[in-house]
């Protein structure tokens, strides 16, 4: 209930009422009981895969038209620091996804909201909603072995290999070869695609 989160947070209702708008707007959340009741979206992995399907054509649309204009030092210095923090992440003697998954959301968000077409930015939201349904919720979900250091090996397998594609896009963005920056960029979600589907594929 919306007036308990009030209270919770202590805060008014009024800017919890607006923050809850713009997770909705999002997909994130779904405001229901006469706008009382605010419950949490869980996607199903078919329509996971239906956003990855979408992002397939907007990473690769957004990589090429940024690596056609050119980065700006900002951009370039963002995606940098993207990386620096992703590799972190891969280097840590434990593996965080909490501190993971921002990263790797900014790094996808650096390249959509830095090319020069606004229409495209305003579907920023898809990036971040993908990324927020599938990161924590499916990367954990390995092969038949439920052991914890199974699945951290293999996270970081995973995670390693999403790493190499990220530099290799930002590579090919920054020596402006549209082509290849969009044929790296879509090759690199239908990867993740097909994660899902394996990953999903087998029993709770």
């Amino acid at each position: 209930m919306q007036i308990q989160l009030s209270e919770q947070f202590g805060v008014r209702r009024t800017p919890l009422r607006d923050a809850f708008r713009i997770l909705e707007r999002d997909g994130l959340v779904r405001v229901t009981n006469g706008n009382q009741t605010v419950e949490v979206i869980e996607m199903t992995p078919a329509e996971i895969i239906d956003l990855y399907q979408i992002r397939e054509s907007l990473d690769g649309l957004a990589t090429r038209l940024l690596a056609t204009c050119g980065m700006s030092s900002q951009a370039e210095q963002r995606l940098v620091r993207s990386l620096a923090t992703l590799d972190e992440v891969m280097s840590a003697e434990r593996l965080d996804i909490a501190a993971y998954n921002p990263a790797y959301i900014d790094f996808h968000l650096g390249i959509m909201l830095a090319n020069p077409n606004r229409r495209l930015q305003e579907l920023q939201h898809i990036v971040r909603l993908s990324s927020q349904m599938f990161l924590p919720r499916y990367l954990s979900r390995t092969s038949g072995d439920e052991s914890e250091s199974f699945n951290e090996e293999y996270l970081r397998s995973l995670l390693i290999a999403g790493n190499d594609d990220h530099q290799q896009i930002s590579e090919s963005i920054k020596a402006e070869d549209a082509t290849k920056a969009e044929s790296l960029a879509k090759r690199h979600i239908r990867k993740t695609i097909s994660e899902i589907s394996r990953a999903t594929k087998r029993p709770e």
